[in-house]
Formats: structure tokens, sequence, C-alpha cells
């Protein structure tokens, strides 16, 4: 089956994971640098009642109300048919169609009514080792349950991983390479075959602890198993038993004597929660999901929808807000224009006769205002004349605008320096077409100029006080 990235940034996600007693479950808002704990608990029940796999509608009133979100769900391993097997380094789609060969050959159940999970646990350039997986069909409505507005199903898992998972430390013991590991948590009797701390075979077992055969039993599944992987007893260090009921002494010596394995007894109690586990699997990559891969598909497409419908709502309420501010703005500026409008009118009649009036005295300003007259422009070249033989020979005034002169002096430089001091004046603005060139008459030598000058334009010259 194909396997699915899970993609938890910032999203709340709940973990649900039944026990021997009852039911525990983790709500968390998972991130990718942190997981923030929301809620956790556990509510009691008879352990017969969660020998099985839940569905929605079986979970409590009490964990119904507070999960949301991504949900997680372990399933029971003895539910589960698993085979492991070492494969040259291949494509996921490559495993997947390997793991659907294999499981069919020990399933007793046609093709049609499973569905394939894998998980890989170690990968490298040269081979992958694979825990192939196979669960009946009948999940699939349970996993459509959990398919509503606010929920999303998003895996499946097999509920022995979040053991071995919380016993990462322990496995990795370097006193004990290869050892046996039993777990019975009263919903699963499952054992581990580890050989150089790698997971060489996984059998949930269907046997009853209470019953006169059981240590006949077990044994012959450990030796049994142990023939199958092509390995003897004396390479195992230990058989460590974990459970939440401690089994008899006596049950353990039988078990020490028919095979030879020194046995240890462990509480899963000191392990933590299952729950806790599961959790500590959630960012890992190549993990078995067992979900369905059209209730996955069914569950993209409810999101892909949701999305759509957040953005064409969103769309559609910014557009509102939009033209509700132009709308807003535009009244605004309605009653703005006409309180403006009426203002105006008002003072309308009176605006225009101030307007007659203004022009009116401009005209009378122009009559009156000689500060550009001729007179002026003759005093003002006047005033500056320097020191000295110089003398006019034309004066030309032009209607405001510009005057022009000519004259002639005794050297250059009386005339450089009267054009100095023309360009100082306040009254001309520019100086331009100056010339000057000197002339012999009867024996005398005199300079002969000319210039223009441009005069102040009023209205820029009061502009700029």
């Amino acid at each position: 089956m194909k396997k699915f990235k899970i993609n938890n940034k910032d999203k709340i996600i709940s973990i649900i994971c039944p026990t021997f007693n009852g039911i525990e479950w983790i709500i968390v808002r998972n991130s990718e640098k942190e997981k923030e704990i929301i809620d956790k608990g556990f509510y009691e029940f008879d352990f017969d009642e969660f020998n099985k796999i839940l569905s929605l509608k079986e979970l409590p009133n009490i964990l119904k109300e507070k999960i949301t979100g991504n949900i997680y769900i372990s399933i029971p391993t003895n539910k589960v048919l698993l085979i492991n097997n070492t494969y040259p380094t291949l494509k996921s789609s490559e495993i997947n169609q390997i793991v659907k060969i294999q499981i069919d050959k020990i399933s007793p159940y046609p093709a049609d009514k499973l569905v394939y999970g894998n998980e890989i646990i170690e990968n490298n350039d040269e081979s992958s080792d694979v825990i192939m997986m196979g669960v009946h069909n009948d999940i699939i409505s349970i996993a459509e349950s959990y398919s509503t507005k606010k929920l999303n199903l998003l895996s499946i898992d097999c509920r022995v991983f979040s053991w071995i998972e919380l016993m990462g430390e322990i496995i990795d013991d370097s006193n004990f390479q290869n050892q046996i590991l039993i777990i019975d948590d009263s919903i699963d009797l499952v054992i581990l075959f580890f050989k150089n701390k790698k997971i060489k075979l996984i059998r949930p077992l269907f046997l009853e602890i209470d019953k006169s055969d059981f240590i006949s039993e077990l044994s012959y599944e450990i030796n049994y198993s142990l023939q199958s992987l092509g390995i003897k007893s004396n390479e195992f260090d230990k058989i460590s038993i974990w459970n939440h009921s401690s089994w008899e002494k006596i049950t353990i010596n039988e078990i020490k004597n028919k095979t030879n394995i020194i046995v240890e007894q462990f509480n899963l109690e000191i392990l933590g929660k299952i729950s806790e586990g599961m959790l500590q699997r959630i960012n890992k990559k190549n993990i078995v999901n067992f979900l369905p891969k059209k209730i996955h598909e069914k569950q993209q497409q409810k999101i892909i929808f949701n999305k759509l419908k957040f953005y064409a709502i969103s769309a559609s309420l910014l557009l509102l807000i939009i033209l509700l501010f132009f709308e807003i703005n535009y009244g605004i500026r309605s009653n703005k224009l006409k309180k403006l409008n009426y203002y105006y009118s008002q003072i309308l009649p009176q605006a225009n006769i101030a307007i007659q009036n203004n022009k009116k005295l401009n005209t009378l300003k122009s009559y009156t205002d000689k500060s550009n007259s001729s007179l002026e422009c003759i005093r003002e070249i006047t005033d500056l004349l320097p020191a000295g033989d110089i003398e006019f020979v034309s004066f030309n005034y032009s209607n405001n605008k510009s005057i022009t002169i000519r004259g002639s002096a005794r050297n250059d430089d009386l005339v450089y320096e009267y054009f100095t001091e023309l360009g100082k004046s306040k009254l001309f603005q520019t100086l331009k077409n100056q010339s000057i060139n000197t002339r012999i008459s009867n024996g005398q030598k005199r300079t002969i100029f000319s210039i223009s000058l441009d005069l102040i334009n009023k209205e820029i010259s009061n502009e700029n006080i």
C-alpha cells in the first residue's frame, strides 16, 4: 500500500489508543519545531470491549468531544499478517508490489480483502530491511467513520511498534546484541526476535496464558521461529518479557529451562503510555500506515474542497469589504461635495464681485505702476554709469519688456565695468547681445558698445517674494 507523507506544520493531531483496561488519548499542537500537548487522558473500560479496532461511534463521549484535527489510531497486532525480509534497495512503489506478493502467500483472505502496508526499518545503498504487513479490509468502515467535518484520519498504525519505540534505549543496550522480546499488554501477545539489534521477526501469538499448555506452546513457537530464521537459541543473550501483570515465577523458570536462554521480566508501566510511543512515531518517515488508499483520496478531496471553499468565501468577503469601502468612501465624498456646493453657492455672488474688483484693481495698478517705465529705465542706466568718459548714442524701450542701449567710451574697461553694474541691477533680469568694438575717428580711439536688457517680470518677481 502507498505510504503518505505526514505533514504536521502547525496542525492539531489526536492520538487514540486502546489499553488493557480502557483507552488513552493525547491531543497535540504539532509543528516542525515542537509538539505542544493540549490535552491527554485515560478513560477506563472493561478490557473485552476494546479487543478490536475502534470506530468513532465506539469512542466514549468524553473523548468524542475532545478529539479534532488529524486522527491517529492503533490496531491490535494480532489482526495483522507480518513478514520480515531484506531486499536490494528498491523504490517505494517496487517495495509495495513485493509486499502484496509476499503477504498473499500467507494470507487466508483473497487479495481484494486486504489492505497492505510496510515499514522500512533500515535502508542503505545496498539493501532495505522491510517489515511487510497486511490487514483485513474491514478497517475501511472503521476508517470512514473518522471522515467528518472536523476530523481527518491520517494514520492507522500497528500498536506493537509504539511499544518498540518506547523500548528504544533498552533495545540499543550494548550488552544485549541479540535478544527475544515478548510483549503481553493484555490486548496483544507478541514475540519479537532481535539480531544485532535489528528486528528479524515479529509474530503475534494466539495463546492463553492461563491454560496449562501455555509454556509448551510458547516454547514451540520460539523454537519454530528460530528454525525459520535459521538461528540457534544459544545465539540469543536473553528473553525479555514485558507485561502489565507479572507472570508467575514458575512460568518464567519453565521458559528458561525449555529454551536454555536467560529470562527477565519487566513491567510495561516503566516504559510509559503506549500513546506516547505513537506520538514519538508521528514525524518519522517510512512508517507503516494502513489507511486505505480510497479513504486517503477521499479525505484529500475533502481537504481540497474545504480549501477552495475557504478561498472562495475569503475572496467574496474581501471583495465585499472593498466594495463596502468604496461605497462608504463615495458616500462620504458625495456628502462633502454637497456641503461644498452649498457653501460655494452661498458665497458665489460675493466671490464674483471680489473677482471683478480684483481685475479692476490690477488694471489700476498697471496704469499707475511706473517701475518698468522708460523713464525709470533711463534713470537706472544713468545712475549706474561709472566715472569716466562714457556717453549714450541711442536708447530703445520695448513695452515693459526690454531696452537696448548703444554708446561709446574712452576704453574697454569702462564698458566692462558698466556691464557689471547693469548685471547687479534689480530692474533688469537678463543681459544679452553685448557688443564691444573699437573705432578710430578723427584720430581718436573710441570703444563702441551695445547691450540689450530684459526687464524683471513683475509676476515672477512677486512669486519669488
